[in-house]
């Protein structure tokens, strides 16, 4: 009886030993963006491509709270709303975050515009070919008032792209068992119109996601799309 005890006594040890050796060990600590060129959103993604252009207007404006988290958890945030002779709009939202641990991750963008007050109704996800391969995206439909906007986005975890939940953190997961701490994008793209089902919207988006990604150099793209051109 007590070398039964014993056993599991020694065996409680040395699990809890193991456990402390593989949380030091396996805590990531280098960076993946030490070692990558560093991004620059405002030259990386281009201000006129294919049809589309930018097209100066004023920024929306953001509440306090959101801000100081934007702030908090983004290095760097580009904001455009691009038109084509068309007299069609697509606004372009790319977050940048260098250190995309849990405590650190980007946000998701639901949150985001629950917090400005909209309601997010209609999500659904998808995959969108960017013509240089396909990646994962969410699409949702905001409201607030007579603003009706329709979003498609994905996030980057490192060099992969993916969607809040599982896949995110299985990727996370992934490189923290590397010793590395990755970075990330949330890339959003979005139309105003009254179409509460957001597939014409879409189908706009979709295009405009294919005409970005065929202007942008081979290591842009895959920082944005997440190695969808690999």
């Amino acid at each position: 009886m007590m070398d039964r005890a014993f056993g599991r006594s020694l065996l409680l040890c040395v699990s809890l030993a193991a456990a402390a050796v593989l949380g030091t060990v396996l805590k990531p600590h280098d960076s993946l963006a030490a070692g990558l060129p560093p991004v620059d959103l405002e030259h990386m993604v281009p201000a006129a491509f294919a049809d589309w252009k930018v097209e100066a207007v004023r920024s929306a404006v953001v509440t306090d709270d959101v801000q100081a988290e934007i702030d908090k958890v983004y290095s760097q945030v580009l904001d455009r709303v691009y038109v084509n002779p068309a007299g069609q709009r697509v606004m372009l939202s790319v977050a940048y975050g260098s250190d995309q641990r849990t405590g650190t991750q980007l946000h998701r963008p639901e949150f985001c515009y629950e917090a400005q007050g909209f309601q997010v109704s209609a999500t659904e996800d998808s995959r969108l070919s960017t013509g240089f391969g396909e990646i994962p995206v969410r699409r949702m439909v905001a409201t607030n008032g007579a603003r009706v906007e329709s979003v498609t986005y994905w996030i980057t975890v490192g060099s992969h792209a993916t969607l809040p939940g599982i896949g995110r953190k299985l990727e996370q997961l992934a490189y923290g068992l590397s010793g590395h701490v990755p970075d990330g994008m949330v890339v959003r793209v979005s139309t105003l119109s009254q179409d509460v089902s957001g597939n014409e919207a879409y189908r706009l988006q979709a295009r405009f996601v294919r005409d970005l990604s065929s202007a942008l150099t081979g290591p842009a793209r895959s920082r944005l799309t997440g190695g969808a051109d690999l």
